[in-house]
């Protein structure tokens, strides 16, 4: 194992002091010790950093926001100032596995080609049970953890996937020169997905790690956020304007599909709330297109694959 290879480890955190607490003693504790640490503080109100860590090998940045920016503003923040060759991102409700950043080491040694790592991700209630072992994006326009539900002995294998859950995974350096960071505009939800989207069209692979174990308290954070069905809906129509070849959307009739999701969506277990932020979505993409029209020129016109690779990242279920 090269034990030269710095990680920079980056955490953006909103309250849930305590969780973040257990995710950094994870940190701690694993076998693999040479990172630092970077703390993005997502204008938090818990404000005890005091007991973040005492381990004094360990180099740590905090950067304190007034307000909560999202998800994405926080990595960006947090990959500006990372002095690693890998970087890791970790939600502050999520606890590693002791050979979590060793066994990732081990696959950036051997998949030299290969920028961004997914890792197997168990539910932090009942770790028998894998909450996510990469992401996909159907035909039709559903994004969905892949062996979401399955049993933990399952997906076992390394294999090529296309979407990286940000969640907990590692990205080279070079992969944030070649694509870009993540979209601010984003805020939270799916702009995982779409820079996993952004790296495919450039050519960019990924590969799945299911040695690196850890496990994940799903949403403890983003359910104290009353906007995060309102991030849902808007940035799951944008990924679409932004990343998908027309070619791909015609063809599939995608366009009917989505709409007929988010119809489904509102019906079912009607609310006024799912309502509004459906209404306030499209209000936002109405007034934005521009912008986003002019995102999705420019990474049309990057585009380095062949139309049947990219045909081949959308799966059929």
């Amino acid at each position: 194992m090269n034990t030269k290879i710095l990680v920079s480890i980056i955490i953006p955190t909103y309250n849930q002091h305590d969780l973040l607490l257990k995710c950094i003693e994870s940190i701690n504790n694993q076998s693999y010790n040479l990172y630092e640490l970077i703390i993005i503080n997502n204008g938090s109100t818990e404000t005890n950093t005091n007991k973040i860590s005492k381990n004094k090998n360990i180099k740590i940045l905090q950067i304190n926001f007034n307000k909560n920016y999202g998800f994405a503003k926080a990595c960006n923040e947090g990959i500006k100032r990372a002095k690693g060759d890998l970087i890791a991102l970790i939600n502050n409700d999520v606890i590693l596995d002791r050979n979590w950043l060793a066994n990732l080491i081990k696959a950036s040694n051997k998949y030299s080609k290969v920028s961004g790592f997914a890792t197997k991700i168990l539910k932090f209630n009942n770790p028998n049970i894998i909450e996510s072992a990469g992401d996909k994006i159907t035909r039709k326009g559903i994004i969905k953890h892949i062996g979401d539900g399955e049993n933990s002995k399952l997906f076992f294998k390394e294999k090529e996937i296309y979407l990286i859950p940000a969640a907990a995974c590692m990205f080279r350096k070079t992969f944030f020169k070649q694509v870009g960071l993540f979209d601010e505009k984003f805020g939270s939800y799916f702009e995982d997905v779409d820079i996993s989207l952004r790296g495919q069209l450039l050519g960019e692979k990924y590969m799945y790690i299911p040695t690196a174990l850890s496990m994940h308290l799903g949403k403890s954070t983003s359910k104290n956020m009353i906007r995060s069905g309102y991030y849902q809906i808007r940035n799951s129509i944008i990924i679409w304007i932004k990343n998908i070849p027309q070619q791909i959307i015609i063809k599939e009739k995608t366009w009917f599909y989505l709409l007929k999701n988010y119809l489904i969506l509102i019906i079912q277990n009607f609310s006024i709330m799912k309502s509004i932020n459906m209404l306030k979505a499209l209000i936002y993409i109405f007034f934005n297109l521009i912008f986003i029209l002019n995102q999705r020129k420019e990474n049309m016109r990057n585009i380095k694959v062949k139309y049947r690779y990219i045909e081949s990242i959308f799966s059929n279920d």
